[in-house]
């Protein structure tokens, strides 16, 4: 289902999900998973708080708007370029490369293939390495140059004998040994010559200008004009630089029109190579609109998380106005959605509740949620995971991808997983339709049965109540079921609307002198069957994610066990927000959980206790292992804290000795 095109006012937008960190000064990319579609409408005024953008210029990682390669700040360049200088063999050069992929430009990505290809490239000198690699880009350009010439010759087939004849004599001039700016002009004599509307010329330029121009640019990494005045000692420094240089971040105004030249917040950061070659009015220069605006998002990601660590001043104006500057001079062809719009408000606050817990961000070992104890789903692995789903088109094959990933899939949401298989095992060439119309019959039926399960055994814990709690609690107990039938009977809970239940059944009560644990027992329960029975939920209210709705399904099925942080003590209530008072909860439990105080939230999970050790211990194991750095202390000092939290009763001191 694709939520319709509507108008909005003029609004920030940011990804919602878990904020990213800075890694050594390196940010890490998000993911992008949102398909509905929302366009802006309105007027942004100039801000009186502006960017200060060349606080970031001194951070690396953050992705150009552009391009989306990851860009380098001007310090961090010339530490990768002195390793260079340092180098002694090719070994030492290719690590310098590989430890900083990120930020090699797209174009230059074929290094790593070719690096590959190479036998004993460690133990090649560096002259060696820059002779072989020059052979392989030189060979490359000379394929791209024989396609371009191929396809110009084929194209022209479609054209009268004079236009014809006069347009190939520039395309037989065209030499691999060129440079690209001579191809280039040979290809627009040929545009010229055949008398080319502007949708053909688009068409030919696109078929042969970036290949020609990626070709060159590879081919220049190794080769220079004045080899042989360059001392060999800096092959390697010269090569670094080509590499990196274009990486190097600048800053350049969003929109150079007239009507935008003197908004405060009309900038920029672009990487040095979109810098040399943005458009005349804008920073950008591509017709790709789908992924100008992925990288748009991820920088403003970037910078949005900046402001969220206090790296930058925080300014959410700047992030209004790259949002309408954007979108008006794309002419609406850059839209945004509404998880997008909403979650940018957020976002520099979601930052400072989700500090960095690096158990669960490593892939390497399972990291059981310290609640419910599900395997977590790291945010890489997850990113992996969606890239297979949008790949799948039938039941069959999203229950494929399903069923390889099934650990990855939260204890409390195991039952709908199964549904999922069990229709797919039963029906394997079952229609798109027809699978989602068992599949919600099956999940209503399983989610009216539990609400009922849940409710039975509420109400047959009246007389433990009345034997083992003070009179007050007795009469806030008969007070809440009076509530509790007339709200469910009259059909209320339908919607599975768990805050709305809160209101109408709790209010007035005062639980907090006189709790009764059946009561929160019940509603932990209500708000877990309601958490269920939205995964498969299908109406806007709740989806913005789906490229179908068997991907909405399994979307929300896999994001419910996404590996989150959460603070032991919450920071409302005192808890400090270092890794001595974090662990780590699955985005289900995490949502359950909230800002309960330890003790409580240990009387309401009855699994808790071998759970939570269980992630103690493995971490422990880890940080002794030395897979992980600085959590030697950890364990010990999350159980010292549960035991004194839990008053004694939760007592795991003894294993972390």
């Amino acid at each position: 289902m694709i939520i319709s095109p509507v108008k909005v006012p003029v609004i920030p937008y940011f990804n919602t999900q878990q904020a990213q960190i800075l890694h050594k000064n390196l940010l890490t990319l998000p993911y992008q998973n949102d398909r509905a579609e929302f366009s802006f409408t309105g007027i942004f005024e100039s801000s009186n708080v502006p960017i200060r953008l060349e606080q970031a210029q001194e951070h690396s990682g953050i992705h150009c708007p552009n391009c989306g390669v990851a860009m380098l700040s001007k310090h961090d360049y010339d530490c990768i370029v002195k390793k260079a200088m340092n180098s002694s063999n090719a070994g030492q050069l290719v690590n310098i490369i590989e430890n900083n992929k990120k930020f090699v430009p797209k174009r230059f990505l074929q290094i790593f293939e070719d690096i590959e290809s190479l036998q004993n490239c460690e133990q090649m000198s560096i002259p060696e390495f820059r002779e072989e690699m020059r052979k392989i880009s030189y060979y490359k350009k000379r394929q791209v140059t024989h396609g371009v010439r191929d396809y110009l010759r084929e194209y022209a087939q479609n054209f009268d004998a004079e236009k014809r004849e006069k347009a190939l004599e520039n395309v037989d001039k065209i030499r691999t040994k060129q440079i690209y700016q001579v191809q280039k002009d040979l290809i627009m004599n040929f545009v010229k010559d055949l008398n080319l509307n502007t949708e053909q010329t688009n068409q030919v330029l696109a078929n042969t200008l970036k290949p020609l121009f990626d070709a060159n640019g590879y081919c220049m990494l190794f080769n220079y004009s004045k080899a042989t005045e360059v001392p060999q000692d800096y092959y390697g420094v010269f090569i670094i630089q080509r590499i990196f240089y274009p990486s190097i971040s600048q800053i350049t105004p969003i929109s150079k029109y007239p009507v935008h030249k003197n908004l405060s917040n009309n900038n920029v950061l672009v990487c040095q190579n979109c810098y040399q070659n943005q458009s005349k009015n804008v920073f950008w220069k591509t017709d790709n609109y789908s992924e100008l605006k992925d990288n748009i998002k991820a920088y403003l990601t970037d910078i949005s998380y900046l402001m969220g660590t206090g790296k930058m001043e925080p300014s959410s104006d700047y992030l209004k106005a790259f949002s309408s500057i954007s979108s008006k001079i794309s002419k609406q062809r850059i839209i945004f959605t509404p998880s997008e719009i909403i979650g940018i408000q957020n976002m520099q606050r979601a930052v400072k509740r989700h500090e960095r817990f690096i158990p669960i961000e490593q892939t390497q070992v399972d990291i059981p949620c310290a609640e419910c104890g599900s395997v977590m789903l790291p945010h890489l692995k997850r990113k992996e995971i969606e890239k297979e789903l949008k790949q799948c088109s039938t039941p069959y094959e999203y229950s494929q991808v399903l069923e390889k990933n099934m650990k990855y899939i939260g204890k409390n949401y195991r039952v709908l997983a199964n549904i999922f298989l069990d229709i797919v095992k039963d029906n394997p060439n079952i229609s798109n339709e027809k699978f989602i119309k068992k599949f919600l019959k099956k999940e209503a039926h399983y989610s009216d049965k539990a609400v009922e399960n849940a409710l039975r055994t509420f109400f047959s814990n009246r007389s433990y109540v009345a034997d083992n709690y003070p009179p007050q609690c007795l009469e806030i107990y008969d007070t809440f079921s009076k509530r509790l039938l007339k709200y469910v009977s009259h059909g209320n809970f339908n919607d599975y609307d768990v805050p709305a239940l809160y209101n109408a059944c709790l209010k007035d009560l005062d639980m907090k002198n006189y709790p009764v644990k059946p009561i929160y027992i019940l509603m932990r329960n209500l708000k877990t069957i309601s958490y269920k029975h939205l995964c498969a939920t299908l109406d806007n209210k709740y989806n913005f994610n789906d490229k179908d709705s068997i991907y909405t399904i399994l979307f929300h099925l896999f994001k419910s066990n996404v590996a989150t942080v959460d603070h032991l003590i919450a920071e409302v209530k005192g808890g400090e927000g270092d890794k001595y008072n974090l662990i780590g909860l699955c985005k289900s439990c995490n949502r359950t959980k909230s800002q309960k105080n330890v003790y409580n939230w240990y009387l309401e999970n009855k699994h808790l206790e071998p759970n939570l050790k269980k992630q103690l211990r493995i971490v422990d194991k880890m940080a002794k292992s030395g897979q992980i750095e600085g959590y030697d202390d950890w364990a010990k000092t999350i159980a010292q804290k549960v035991y004194e939290q839990t008053y004694g009763k939760l007592d795991l001191r003894e294993d972390f000795k």
